[in-house]
């Protein structure tokens, strides 16, 4: 099933910027994602699980074979077995995990019934280095061998029932981030260490884990970056005052972290939309970057960014209905916006959002009454970078002046050369040629006086003259010998 529609990466070579694309996908209620063996894409959702190929998007529910709908966390094993972890509060003694292995689902209930306290669920699964599955959950940590389950609590040396993730150190060590603090498990002794900030009721709350290719522990708390050194958890050099959900390291060994109301990469802090908090990171094997919100995915290509809009000024003529463009030239999802009410709007435009090069035809909604009218769009890319185009009409065009001035075409049917003339004071800077509907066809930069037309089939075109910062358009009959 399509779900969502790809939106193909286009590389120009004109001038770019070398920063970070991003494509976005809107999935709601998610809550995780991870890349299997064949570059698959699954987000685990309240309302199943998607897979996403890079083409197409499947959904797989109850019907299929998952336990439930609310689906917590993912784990691809060593074997490329799914497993769906679980959430409910339907007040049952069980938390499922369902595995899928491609052809069968198999439903396990996870934790020790005895601890069950009316809700639960599963953050984290990990599968260690012997083949072990281990889930993070509400009433401790569960351990699955294939056949038999092992079960540890606060009895055990766990600082709470309430798990949130888990990672693996090259050592055998088994590391769980909780409620209460960080707890390793040498599989014989647990060891806790507490975080520097203890304020509040979940200032020693861990929520996400992982070590770097140096094999360092960092953790991420309520409250801020930490690390291990010398066993104890220090503060990191990061002035991050928020929750840490998300840590993950990129091929190169790049440092990526989902806060509250973004993300930081590179050393960046990013603010998404909304401040929508990143709840998780992953990294497929091409090394692009998948970000996750309560309500949206987005991968980040490590390529040149192509983000232009030109002309910055687009200038209308006074009657309702007349028309003129810009171009956004990019290679990234970018969304339009303005600065007038609905009630004082009189412009509209095309398109409100795209992905990659797309002509946007702005057209005045009402006739001119005598005084300018200036309005702004704003062309914003998901990395949060911003052009400005300006939209006027009125005295301060000089749209009208050009229409009157010696600009001539001929000879006009054209077959093959087509003249254009202007007087000395407008010299001509570039022409652009459409079809009669108003599709862009060609742009021609440093024009000559004479074009040739040979090319074009017969029929009716427009050209637009760009001269001294002012447009004039004129309509060309194309004849065939």
């Amino acid at each position: 099933m399509r779900r969502l529609i790809l939106i193909t990466i286009f590389v120009l070579t004109n001038s770019y910027l070398w920063c970070q694309v991003w494509k976005k996908y809107d999935i709601n209620a998610l809550t995780n994602i991870a890349v299997d063996n064949q570059g698959n894409k699954w987000f685990s959702t309240y309302d199943g699980v998607y897979r996403f190929d890079n083409t197409d998007w499947t959904k797989f529910d109850i019907t299929n074979g998952l336990a439930t709908n609310s689906i917590t966390s993912i784990l691809i094993d060593k074997s490329n077995n799914k497993w769906f972890g679980s959430f409910t509060t339907d007040n049952i003694d069980t938390t499922f995990v369902t595995k899928y292995d491609g052809l069968h689902w198999t439903k396990y209930n996870v934790t020790d019934s005895s601890k069950n306290e009316g809700h639960s669920a599963i953050w984290d699964i990990k599968q260690d280095t012997s083949g072990n599955i281990w889930f993070a959950t509400t009433s401790g940590v569960s351990m699955f061998d294939g056949l038999n389950w092992t079960y540890f609590h606060i009895k055990d040396g766990l600082p709470s029932e309430y798990i949130r993730c888990i990672v693996f150190d090259n050592f055998g060590n088994k590391w769980f981030g909780t409620q209460n603090g960080l707890s390793k498990f040498d599989g014989i002794s647990w060891t806790t260490y507490n975080t520097p900030d203890l304020s509040g009721n979940s200032g020693n709350c861990i929520l996400s884990l992982a070590f770097d290719n140096q094999n360092k522990l960092w953790v991420g708390g309520a409250y801020g970056l930490y690390k291990l050194e010398n066993s104890k958890i220090v503060n990191a050099n990061y002035s991050i005052n928020t929750s840490v959900n998300a840590i993950a390291f990129d091929k190169n060994g790049g440092m990526w972290l989902g806060i509250s109301n973004g993300f930081i990469s590179k050393g960046e802090l990013r603010i998404t939309s909304a401040n929508e908090g990143i709840k998780t990171i992953a990294v497929d094997t091409n090394n692009d970057i998948w970000l996750g919100t309560y309500s949206w995915a987005v991968k980040y290509v490590d390529t040149p960014l192509i983000f232009n809009v030109y002309p910055d000024i687009v200038e209308l003529d006074t009657l309702n209905g007349s028309k003129n463009y810009f171009v956004i030239n990019s290679n990234t999802d970018w969304t339009l916006n303005d600065n007038d009410s609905f009630e004082e709007r009189w412009l509209s435009y095309n398109k409100h959002k795209g992905s990659d090069i797309d002509t946007i035809w702005v057209t005045a909604t009402e006739d001119y009454h005598g005084f300018s009218r200036s309005s702004q769009i704003y062309v914003s890319e998901f990395g949060l970078t911003t052009r400005t185009v300006t939209v006027r009409r009125g005295r301060t065009s000089g749209v009208l002046n050009l229409q009157n001035s010696n600009v001539k075409i001929y000879p006009n049917p054209v077959i093959d050369n087509l003249v254009i003339e202007s007087a000395s004071q407008n010299n001509i800077d570039k022409l652009e040629i459409y079809s009669i509907n108003g599709s862009f066809l060609s742009l021609i930069e440093s024009p000559k006086t004479i074009i040739n037309m040979s090319s074009y089939n017969e029929g009716v075109y427009y050209l637009k003259i760009y001269c001294n910062n002012s447009i004039v358009t004129k309509k060309i009959i194309k004849m065939d010998k």
